[in-house]
């Protein structure tokens, strides 16, 4: 459970105490119950489940918080049903998806806080401040295919960049409308019983819905079946997200970065950003961000300086999706046509920018929600 974790946080103890039982919940100082239910993947939260648990604690007040600060990916309609609950003393929504709103809805992403990931220590890691001789203009990374990622990917293909790029992107069998069928790279299904299309298709962002509609050009189709996948050069690299290595050798490389986020087309229900961003912080890269309207905005809102000074970020306020990705684009497009030294340049004078933004972030990481914390003391208090 991610948010039970920040409570063996040393900080996060001084202030709140509570007893965790051995069912998982916890007991808090007035003897009353306080549990945790983790939102994650694409099922729907089980209400009935939640409600009956008020059986378990008869004459006892029950404070509930749905954490769905890692993926975020309930939605607007969910609030309403969690609100709709009965049983419970008060409910708290802890989420990273920053569109949805309520008087008991706080804006909490996990990966902000989250102290190790992809082999990455946040507070030990000692950053790298070498910044000659970049071996690349450009890192791209995409674990899974989804339309704006392969958009992306095509466009470095098709303006020369790839070679230019570090650059990662899988192939697998529910790429129909690129592939037309044609044998590819199975994908391993945990239940082994979904198609992808029924796996994906329960996702309300960035996949199979999207990757269905694509009519790609008889260029798009070729550039991308002659060069995908596209792999780096790890050894026993897999695609298990619970085991991705942090690639810091692969960022130090590279100028820019060039971060395909979850999501890019569904801003009408979800509004948010993941570690990936963060990775820039810690590998002190600049980056631009294929993703949500605002993303670049919220950034700035939790106190990082992003990076236009030197490109056009006013992508960031588009929101027409076809628009926005073009001028995207047009801002690979300017990066690419500079020469390494003029890169380099521009790197090593944006030197305080990354530095700031990689002791913010640590300083972020090592704190409290204080969001989540003043809420729960509110609660402990009456």
């Amino acid at each position: 459970m991610r948010i039970i974790g920040l409570f063996n946080k040393p900080s996060v103890k001084r202030i709140i105490n509570v007893e965790m039982n051995s069912d998982l919940t916890f007991r808090t100082q007035d003897n009353n119950i306080l549990m945790f239910y983790e939102h994650v993947g694409e099922g729907a939260i089980d209400y009935d489940t939640l409600i009956g648990t008020k059986s378990l604690y008869p004459n006892k007040d029950l404070y509930l918080i749905i954490d769905d600060s890692y993926e975020g990916l309930l939605v607007q309609d969910d609030v309403k049903k969690i609100n709709e609950m009965t049983g419970f003393k008060e409910v708290l929504i802890c989420t990273s998806n920053e569109k949805l709103v309520g008087d008991n809805v706080i804006d909490l992403n996990f990966h902000l806080y989250n102290s190790k990931y992809d082999n990455i220590n946040v507070q030990n890691h000692i950053s790298n401040d070498s910044y000659l001789n970049r071996s690349k203009k450009f890192i791209c990374l995409n674990r899974q295919e989804r339309l704006h990622r392969l958009l992306t990917i095509d466009f470095l293909i098709e303006n020369d960049l790839l070679r230019h790029s570090h650059a990662s992107c899988s192939l697998h069998e529910f790429m129909n409308p690129l592939t037309e069928n044609k044998s590819v790279e199975k994908f391993s299904w945990d239940n082994g019983v979904e198609s992808a299309k029924e796996f994906y298709g329960k996702r309300l962002y960035g996949s199979y819905s999207e990757l269905e509609k694509f009519k790609p050009s008889e260029q798009q189709k070729t550039r991308l079946l002659n060069n995908l996948p596209l792999v780096l050069d790890i050894p026993q690299y897999n695609m298990n997200p619970a085991e991705l290595p942090d690639l810091e050798k692969y960022f130090n490389e590279a100028y820019w970065a060039i971060i395909t986020e979850r999501d890019f087309y569904r801003s009408d229900v979800y509004q948010g950003w993941t570690e990936k961003v963060l990775k820039c912080f810690i590998y002190k890269n600049p980056f631009l961000v294929v993703g949500l309207p605002n993303t670049i905005q919220s950034l700035k809102d939790y106190g990082f300086i992003t990076f236009g000074k030197y490109i056009d970020e006013s992508y960031d306020n588009i929101q027409d999706d076809d628009k926005r990705i073009q001028a995207v684009f047009e801002q690979i497009k300017y990066l690419g046509q500079l020469d390494y030294s003029e890169l380099d340049k521009m790197h090593r004078d944006m030197k305080n920018i990354l530095d700031h933004n990689y002791n913010h972030y640590k300083h972020l990481n090592n704190s409290v929600p204080s969001q989540l914390i003043n809420h729960m003391q509110g609660w402990f208090r009456n």
